[in-house]
């Protein structure tokens, strides 16, 4: 699959809960500010835009399936929030383990 996305975001979806009285997890607050960030530096909205994040927090009982390992595998980089949740996750483990296997481990795409 070619390269569709610049940024594959991996985090713990605990890591994203939102607080009382928050609209947003800090996970996706942080990922609102980098879009933005990149189209500045950018000077190219749609390039920010190249970047995906699980926002429907699918539950990591299972293994990564086929469309999230596709998304992964389509990625130029891994920014992954490591956190005591991330650890405990499987499916936090097997998104970085699919990117490594793809992308190799000293490939320096994974942030």
């Amino acid at each position: 699959m070619a390269t569709e996305h610049n940024i594959f975001i991996s985090y713990a979806w605990v890591d994203n809960e939102v607080y009382p009285g928050g609209e947003k997890g800090w996970v996706s607050t942080f990922v609102d500010g980098l879009r933005v960030h990149l189209a500045r530096e950018l000077g190219r909205r749609d390039e920010a835009d190249r970047l995906w994040l699980d926002y429907e927090q699918m539950r990591g009982n299972a293994s990564v399936t086929p469309a999230i390992r596709a998304h992964v595998e389509a990625s130029r980089t891994l920014v992954l929030f490591l956190s005591n949740g991330y650890l405990a996750s499987d499916w936090c483990r097997q998104e970085l383990e699919t990117f490594a296997a793809n992308a190799g481990v000293d490939s320096g795409r994974i942030c």
